[in-house]
């Protein structure tokens, strides 16, 4: 079976107490920060739940536990400047002030590990930066990386950085590609 998802904005009401993603400030920040943030207009983030109408499947796969406001993964999102000296060479043609969306945060639940949750967070993090591209001037989406995560955000084209390579930079030709496919 399938287990569904779907992605939606933050909403106080869906139960993020029980999150866990293995890393303490991955979860604090969605516990004690998400909320502020996206009252103050910081940043967005978006959550991602059970489908409705799913939980049957859900509780197939042993996650009985599973409710259809639980929190399984989210990432965050903000409009963000960065200098074009913190983008690979391919960026250095760039004005010196280069927009771009930044993504904050990724995380999955650790139940959830290994079942391309993370994958499709991402995924659907590059589509809303295509979707603000539309509206405002951005080069792409920005991702400060942890260490251990880094290979996983350039197995989709993110490029490192030549003075630091955990800044990661997705242009939007690259963006515009992966969506096509």
């Amino acid at each position: 079976m399938t287990l569904e998802v779907e992605v939606v904005p933050f909403a106080g009401h869906l139960s993020r107490a029980d999150f866990d993603c293995g890393n303490k400030e991955l979860n604090e920040w969605l516990h004690t920060t998400a909320s502020q943030h996206q009252k103050r207009g910081v940043s967005r983030t978006f959550l991602a739940i059970p489908m409705k109408g799913s939980l049957y499947a859900w509780h197939q796969e042993r996650f009985e536990d599973i409710e259809d406001t639980t929190v399984l993964g989210y990432f965050s999102l903000s409009s963000a400047q960065v200098m074009n000296s913190e983008l690979p060479p391919a960026g250095s043609k760039l004005p010196r002030n280069v927009p771009v969306v930044r993504m904050g945060r990724l995380a999955v639940h650790q139940r959830l590990k290994g079942r391309g949750f993370g994958t499709m967070l991402l995924m659907e993090a590059i589509a809303r930066a295509a979707q603000v591209s539309e509206a405002i001037g951005v080069t792409g989406l920005f991702v400060d990386a942890k260490e251990d995560a880094a290979p996983f955000y350039q197995k989709f084209g993110f490029q490192p950085a030549a003075s630091n390579p955990l800044k990661l930079w997705l242009p939007m030709a690259s963006i515009t590609e992966l969506l096509k496919t």
